[in-house]
């Protein structure tokens, strides 16, 4: 038998191709092999340039706030793009070996309509094919995807479970690791891996649980080192973990590090998917940099209280800025990411958040998450609430007001403000965009660079009192 595993185009105004790990469809596809079966798999985000496309109807509101041509280190987004083939050409690929099952992966129910697509293209060309769907995407809201009658078999659980269930087999995977080669230069390879699933927190905002479950599980390292690429004393090997709770098992994962670090003379890691700071101390962040970590990125969620409770989270300033401070006299990269548009926030609780992060200096760079439900979580456990929403809405990039607190116009102001401060957390250059900055913050206005014109544009259609509330309580001092 033979059977393609498949993840889908992805559209969006961006994707990171050396985030694009895809460990579950790896994972689906290395388990149909251990089963016996021909496999072919189609990771079809990371095969082909982007194209821009027509933004979808459904997000036809944010053309509001698009300014054509705008470039700059102070730019929003200006087009809307697919990364991987169209559809009918994907549905020719796939089917060209002749497949008997084919096995999509919804990795995130925000890209669902992609997988839709996919699967109608394969019906037309092939009628009784027996389409399979899985992944994150599936999990938090199946009905969706069976109310659609495209699929033969829709999957919730994990693939280590879910796959030989489908098959009538006894076999039982215990967490079968995953590594993947996601990017290639001259000089680095990046890969991806996951060394835990599942999490015993109980943060409001998650998805993590709904997927994986409460309990915490760790992969066989040593079936983890017997799948690692050898050496190859030309370049870096970069690991990123893409796990949310590494750090709750925190000598498992040193010994997992000093493990690849001893079997590659020049490694790096990372966690670019966030670690909690709570999980933190110096003596962990002093052993993490010593194994090979040159950047953290950090979530602090939100510096309000009130917000903080709702959603099951602390924030833990004094320890928090103790990290930064040591991360800083490590001359470590730092970025800390903050969630806005909570229920009940105010774009004024929004800015205090800023204003924190603007406030430590050069120790850290700023991410802004802007606040997307997927189907379960707190707040969104009717999950009819989604049929007559589009997934499209459920992408941190659509800056859907779904808690009717922040609007679009200030999640794209605060986008915008958070470039400004990041600019001037760097090394000051006399140039274009330098004095472009001091006219910001002198007429509290925010002005960008568009193709083809020799001034700076003010943008349009922004909030201008969370500009003003910014920096009327920020105090900037620049060199000339």
């Amino acid at each position: 038998m033979r059977c393609a595993v498949v993840v889908p185009p992805i559209e969006d105004f961006y994707y990171t191709p050396h985030r694009g790990s895809f460990l579950g469809a790896h994972i689906v596809a290395r388990i149909l092999k251990s089963l016996g079966y021909l496999v072919d798999l189609y990771i079809f985000p990371n095969t082909k340039k982007p194209r821009i496309i027509q933004i979808p109807d459904e997000l036809r509101y944010l053309k509001d706030f698009i300014i054509d041509g705008e470039v700059g280190p102070f730019s929003y987004f200006t087009t809307y793009k697919r990364f991987g083939p169209d559809y009918k050409k994907a549905a020719e690929l796939i089917l060209l070996n002749s497949p008997d099952l084919v096995f999509i992966s919804c990795f995130a129910f925000c890209y669902t309509k992609s997988t839709i697509r996919v699967a109608e293209e394969i019906t037309k060309k092939d009628k009784n094919i027996k389409i399979i769907v899985g992944g994150a995407g599936v999990s938090v809201f199946p009905e969706y995807f069976e109310n659609t009658g495209l699929f033969y078999s829709v999957l919730t659980k994990e693939a280590e479970i879910a796959i030989p269930e489908f098959f009538g087999r006894d076999v039982r995977f215990d967490l079968i690791p995953s590594v993947v080669n996601t990017k290639n230069t001259k000089r680095v390879s990046y890969f991806s891996t996951y060394l835990t699933r599942g999490c015993p927190k109980n943060c409001g905002f998650c998805s993590v649980a709904l997927v994986h479950g409460r309990k915490l599980r760790e992969v066989d390292s040593n079936l983890l080192m017997d799948i690692l690429p050898d050496e190859d004393n030309s370049k870096i090997f970069l690991f990123n973990f893409e796990d949310d709770n590494v750090l709750l098992k925190k000598e498992s994962f040193f010994e997992v590090l000093q493990k690849i670090k001893s079997r590659y003379s020049k490694v790096l890691f990372s966690c670019e998917n966030g670690i909690d700071y709570r999980e933190l101390d110096i003596d962990t962040l002093q052993t993490m940099i010593n194994l090979g970590f040159r950047q953290f990125n950090l979530s602090i969620v939100n510096v309000n209280k009130r917000i903080l409770l709702e959603q099951k989270r602390t924030f833990l300033r004094d320890k928090f800025i103790e990290l930064v401070d040591y991360l800083k006299e490590q001359d470590i990269e730092t970025i800390v990411y903050f969630i806005a548009g909570f229920r009940g926030e105010s774009w004024k609780d929004s800015i205090k958040n800023l204003i924190f992060l603007a406030q430590l200096g050069e120790r850290v760079r700023v991410g802004l998450s802007v606040f997307y439900p997927v189907p379960g979580i707190l707040g969104f456990e009717e999950k009819g609430f989604f049929l007559d929403k589009s997934p499209y809405l459920l992408c941190s990039s659509a800056a859907y007001p779904w808690n009717n607190s922040l609007t679009t116009q200030d999640f794209i102001t605060l986008f915008r403000l958070a470039r400004v401060i990041n600019f001037l957390k760097r090394p000051i250059i006399e140039n274009e965009s330098y004095y472009v900055v001091k006219k910001i913050i002198r007429e509290k206005r925010l002005y960008t660079f568009v193709k083809n014109i020799p001034y700076p544009v003010e943008v349009k259609n922004y909030n201008r009192d969370m500009v003003k509330e910014l920096f009327d309580n920020l105090k900037i001092t620049l060199k000339k």
